[in-house]
């Protein structure tokens, strides 16, 4: 299992377009991935319930991939989030 903490730099936090990104890179592999802020748990496969989590601008969100191809989907989705989301600041 691959698990590490990471403050959102984008500035409008995990909106919808950022999160259905997300849902797309995590949705390309077998492994389980899921998204945490404090005790609330998203499965980053999900739009809606990535933007249930309601994160905003420097909240600190738990990446966690656990999975046959957990290496992988991992790195994507951390480049995903420090890329912010691939918009412009």
């Amino acid at each position: 299992m691959r698990k590490s903490a990471i403050t959102i730099i984008n500035q409008k936090g995990l909106h919808a377009r950022a999160a259905a990104k997300v849902a797309r890179v995590a949705g390309g592999g077998s492994s389980d991935v899921y998204v945490s802020v404090g005790a609330r748990k998203a499965n980053a496969k999900s739009i809606l319930e990535l933007l249930s989590l309601g994160v905003a601008l420097n909240d600190t969100v738990s990446l966690e991939v656990k999975g046959p191809d957990e290496d992988h989907v991992y790195e994507r989705m951390a480049d995903l989030f420090a890329a912010r989301f691939d918009e412009a600041v």
